[in-house]
């Protein structure tokens, strides 16, 4: 039986010594020493959006913040992020144009390299110049 991360603590609190139907065998969960076992494997932490409590590979990297991960999960923040852009899309156009214009070379390499993989993915082999 799997267990998401989020809902583990959840299930442990609520199903403490209980037996489980699975299939034609009743099988008896050890659920206290089976959640230490996991839980003391998998470091987790508490998104501050949404609330679950998600294992770190969830969250991204960042030395600033507790644990060495951002605060919001993975998901939370592309939501604001998406949120942000929507709101005020003539803003990140604006900034992306001006990264573009003071940053000539590495537009010009990062559009080499996105046309060389673009062909590379078609089947087309690609000389290096």
């Amino acid at each position: 039986m799997g267990f998401r991360s989020s809902n583990l603590s959840t299930y442990i609190e609520t199903n403490k010594g209980t037996t489980a139907q699975i299939g034609t065998n009743t099988h008896i969960f050890f659920i206290v020493c089976y959640s230490q076992l996991i839980l003391n494997q998998m470091e987790t932490k508490k998104c501050s959006r949404c609330g679950e409590i998600l294992t770190l590979d969830k969250f991204h990297k960042d030395s600033r913040y507790e644990k060495g991960v951002r605060g919001q999960c993975r998901k939370c923040l592309q939501e604001l992020k998406s949120k942000r852009y929507y709101d005020n899309p003539e803003k990140y156009k604006k900034k992306m144009n001006d990264w573009i214009k003071s940053t000539p070379e590495l537009t010009e390499k990062r559009l080499i390299t996105a046309y060389t993989k673009y062909l590379q993915d078609r089947g087309f082999s690609v000389v290096a110049p």
